[in-house]
């Protein structure tokens, strides 16, 4: 499924995942599916697994915490402080502002993981289709900043590193796959997530001309509902 819809944004006007139907479930929940899953991990050098394990460091709702007891399980007086900590903060719970502003930030942070997805895993076997996701998740900003909250300046960097990463890609790929898709996601910034594109001039520009990009549209403000 995801290499179809992925396949499918190299037309003009790419489709959304909402498009198809999601057949593969986002979790682990069967027997079976968890065999796999410990086949393939097993697979993996312990490299890899290190970093896996700690690009989930500064995960929300005690994710982090969790990562940061089983690295110091080794110590005893360490892992106990640990244990401690987390036990004040189950008893102590959040106040309604904390609440809203961690929300917001569980979003940026499942933002980080779907991004250093694509590019840790995706990008180096599927270059087009990594340009693709990016593309779609770009042109999805309107969504994804409002789900951000509060967290307004991660969001702002989530969709920078987005930016960047879609230029890099873009250079290795031909301009026939991807100039179409570079000009319309730079000619609709209108939430001011987008302005990593206007840096560098369009593939599809003129090359006997010595006009820069075009002016980039005002910005709305980042401020979401």
């Amino acid at each position: 499924m995801y290499g179809r819809v992925l396949e499918s944004a190299t037309d003009t006007h790419y489709n959304t995942a909402d498009d198809y139907p999601i057949k593969t479930t986002m979790t682990i929940q069967t027997n079976t599916e968890f065999e796999r899953a410990r086949t393939a991990l097993e697979s993996k050098s312990p490299k890899e697994l290190t970093t896996f394990i700690l690009s989930l460091a500064f995960a929300p709702d005690g994710i982090g915490n969790y990562i940061h007891m089983l690295a110091a399980s080794d110590d005893l007086a360490t892992l106990s402080e640990l244990i401690n900590a987390e036990l004040a903060d189950l008893r102590k719970g959040e106040r309604e502002y904390n609440y809203r502003h961690r929300q917001g930030s569980r979003v940026v942070h499942r933002v980080d993981r779907f991004l250093d997805a694509i590019e840790t895993m995706l990008l180096p076997a599927y270059p087009s289709g990594a340009f693709h996701a990016l593309a779609h998740f770009i042109e999805s900003d309107e969504e994804i900043g409002s789900n951000c909250g509060e967290d307004h300046f991660g969001a702002s960097q989530a969709f920078d590193r987005a930016c960047e990463l879609l230029l890099s890609i873009a250079q290795s790929l031909p301009t026939a796959q991807t100039g179409q898709v570079l000009e319309r996601l730079r000619s609709h910034d209108d939430f001011g997530l987008r302005s990593k594109l206007a840096c560098v001039a369009s593939p599809t520009a003129n090359p006997h001309t010595n006009a820069g990009p075009s002016p980039a549209r005002p910005a709305k403000s980042r401020i979401w509902k």
